[in-house]
């Protein structure tokens, strides 16, 4: 017996067994339309509970679209949250800086201050840091929060 033959004879009563099964098979895949593409370095969508870490007196403008979120010292319990907004960015930081001092927070300075960057502390949390970053149509407006639980 060839080695064709010989697979074909293991192989025929598992089809055939299957082909006769009572079990009903679910239906092919539509072909309709295009097949959803996810690209391998895609962000991940993001979720309520990625963000539980960020103070509720923050603000983020309306269409801010996440794009990373990561614990940065799990000592400090220091977080950052970045994302891409197309408000420009001379009124973010301007509205940044009114709305973080009526929350309670203080302006905060680490040493000479930097065009884009601006630090608050204040309830409840350490170092709070705006980073805005022009990027043509986009702005990318990074914050970071350390101690994020408020403990």
């Amino acid at each position: 017996m060839n080695r064709h033959a010989m697979i074909l004879t293991m192989v025929a009563p598992i089809l055939l067994t299957t082909a006769c099964s009572d079990d009903p098979q679910p239906p092919p895949a539509s072909t309709d339309g295009p097949p959803e593409i996810t690209a391998a370095d895609s962000p991940p969508a993001f979720l309520p509970k990625d963000l539980d870490w960020m103070p509720e007196d923050i603000w983020l403008p309306e269409d801010f679209e996440p794009t990373q979120t990561m614990k940065m010292n799990p000592m400090a319990e220091t977080y950052l949250l970045r994302g891409n907004t197309q408000a420009a960015a001379a009124d973010l930081l301007a509205t940044y800086n009114e709305r973080m001092i009526a929350s309670g927070y203080e302006l905060y300075s680490v040493g000479k201050a930097k065009p884009g960057i601006i630090a608050f502390r204040g309830n409840g949390h350490g170092t709070v840091v705006i980073r805005v970053i022009d990027e043509g149509a986009m702005r990318v407006l990074a914050i970071s929060v350390e101690n994020a639980t408020g403990n």
